[in-house]
């Protein structure tokens, strides 16, 4: 009988390490010992209570997650595994509790989509994310309902793979499932979701995020120079899209373009990517820019283990040139990381930040 992931030892030390990290980038007003007076915080205990609550349950879907990637023994998937854990902006996710829980409700739709197999309850389950939680957050539009849609979109793809193939008047075979009603289904459904959260930002929206906000909580993520933590994500993301889309043009001998148009993952997830630049670029919103690496990595890891040989060559293609130049990869690698960490040091006055100013103002 195999093994459940989540009573993996492995999962479990995932998930303390993971938790430990998470508790080092949460903000210093949303830890319950307080480290300026030294004591148990006395102002939104409960607060701080339930945020540490969460940011484990986070902390124990994102180490199951991992866990899969690395316990996979694929040295492609290892690298997103990688990738995901110096990923410093997911670390910096505890913007606000409502944020943080309706994060960890789209990580675990994340997980459970990539592995359940009841592609009805999906569909019921994306329904009701897309319209209810722009009602609960509008911020959630341009993060969370993101990591929904992808999921979503590689659920349908690969509910149409294992459909029945029936042949139509010209004799040829094609899938029996038809993908285009359920895409249009989703983006009507987020569009009614985000105009009801607009129409409702006043009333029932804005009570919930006044509950989860905390007033000595500060974020800086929207500064220009936060890009510099997405850049490798974004570029890696892009590399093994355009190398899959290549290799499907060779193997379906039809133009590049006309494949991106008839992929059934392609239009949900472009969508996703969309709403997560629209929060970034326009609206300028902390929240979008820290889940832009989890959905590049998961786009890539969701199209990978679907097992297509374009995705396959694609990957390949990615861990040869890997291969011939780890070392200047390496390197920049480092470079990036430890650039990256002393742009966004301050990026919340976390405990992290506090520890640091607390040794250097003692040496």
């Amino acid at each position: 009988m195999k093994k459940n992931v989540l009573f993996n030892s492995g999962t479990v030390l995932y998930t303390l390490a993971l938790f430990f990290v998470n508790v080092l980038f949460l903000p210093e007003a949303y830890l319950i010992f307080d480290t300026f007076n030294f004591g148990i915080r006395e102002n939104h205990l409960m607060l701080c209570v339930l945020v540490t609550l969460t940011l484990l349950a986070l902390s124990a879907v994102s180490a199951v997650i991992i866990q899969k990637l690395f316990s996979a023994k694929d040295d492609f998937l290892s690298i997103c595994g990688m990738l995901l854990l110096a990923d410093t902006l997911f670390k910096s996710t505890a913007l606000n509790f409502i944020h943080l829980a309706l994060l960890t409700a789209s990580m675990t739709l994340l997980l459970y989509f990539a592995q359940g197999r009841r592609f009805r309850l999906k569909t019921v389950l994306t329904s009701v994310f897309v319209v209810v939680l722009p009602v609960l957050s509008p911020e959630s539009a341009f993060c969370q309902v993101p990591i929904a849609l992808i999921a979503y979109s590689f659920a349908l793809a690969k509910e149409k793979e294992t459909a029945p193939a029936l042949k139509n008047k010209k004799g040829n075979k094609q899938k029996a499932k038809n993908a285009i009603k359920e895409t249009v289904l989703m983006v009507c459904l987020t569009a009614l979701g985000i105009g009801v959260g607009i129409l409702l930002d006043d009333t029932v929206a804005d009570a919930v995020i006044k509950f989860g906000h905390s007033e000595n909580v500060s974020s800086y993520v929207s500064s220009n120079a936060f890009c510099i933590g997405f850049i490798p994500y974004l570029l890696f993301v892009t590399v093994f899209l355009g190398g899959y889309f290549k290799a499907q043009s060779k193997e379906q001998k039809k133009s590049v373009g006309k494949v991106i148009a008839q992929s059934d993952f392609w239009w949900l997830t472009l969508l996703s990517f969309g709403l997560v630049f629209y929060g970034i670029i326009v609206e300028r919103l902390s929240s979008s820019i820290t889940v832009l690496n989890v959905i590049s990595i998961a786009t890539v890891v969701l199209l990978y283990c679907g097992g297509a040989k374009s995705s396959q060559k694609s990957a390949e293609g990615i861990m040869a040139f890997l291969r011939k130049y780890k070392y200047s990869v390496l390197a920049s690698v480092i470079v990036w990381f430890f650039v990256t960490q002393f742009v966004l040091k301050n990026m919340q006055f976390s405990l992290l930040d506090r520890l640091l100013s607390m040794v250097g103002g003692t040496l």
